[in-house]
């Protein structure tokens, strides 16, 4: 299980010790799955700060006029984080339809 903290503008929650910040997320997952008492036999705390592109109000708008230009010229595309989503899963599929706009 994996678990993602944090938000735009929450990075005062995330200064809380590891071990605070770990206990809230294992309790939080407990509660999204139903499990009485959660007891993960491992947990790992990784800190990105400052790691993932914050899309503001009217990002998709801006990735569809920056891709609509980029259309433009032969041979060019776009894909990664920036644009239309911050997880490999995400830029691998980004990475797919630039590939696709290019054939």
């Amino acid at each position: 299980m994996r678990a993602s903290v944090g938000r735009f503008r929450g990075e005062a929650e995330l200064q809380r010790p590891d071990e605070d910040l770990t206990a809230a997320v294992v309790a939080d997952v407990a509660d999204l799955l139903g499990l009485a008492q959660p007891e993960p036999s491992e947990t790992r705390l990784i800190r990105w700060g400052g790691g993932l592109p914050q899309y503001l109000v009217g990002h998709p708008a801006r990735v569809d006029a920056v891709r609509a230009a980029i259309s433009e010229v032969p041979g060019l595309a776009i894909a990664g984080a920036a644009f239309r989503g911050v997880g490999v899963p995400a830029c691998i599929r980004d990475a797919h339809h630039a590939v696709d706009a290019l054939l």
